[in-house]
């Protein structure tokens, strides 16, 4: 698993951050998928409360997992639990 960003919390851990919310996705349709993910939404409930197709709420992940450098929603949540304590 690649990680992109290196995380300024903390210097030479060899670990990589999530980066700040507003560049984490950099549309507004992954930032509310990011936010649902954090509150536990499972992929056909966020398709649902924001009006798009599952398929699309997928592929938003996805983006996300991809521009954060995580492979689960386990680690998205995490990361975005540590970005936002820091």
């Amino acid at each position: 698993m690649s990680r992109t960003r290196p995380c300024t919390g903390h210097p030479g851990s060899g670990w990589h951050c999530f980066p700040a919310a507003p560049s984490l996705t950099q549309t507004f349709p992954c930032q509310q998928v990011a936010e649902l993910i954090l509150r536990g939404h499972a992929t056909h409930r966020v398709a649902h409360r924001l009006e798009i197709s599952p398929y699309t709420a997928q592929e938003h992940l996805r983006h996300i997992f991809a521009k954060v450098g995580v492979a689960s929603r386990g680690e998205l949540v995490a990361a975005l639990i540590l970005e936002r304590s820091e």
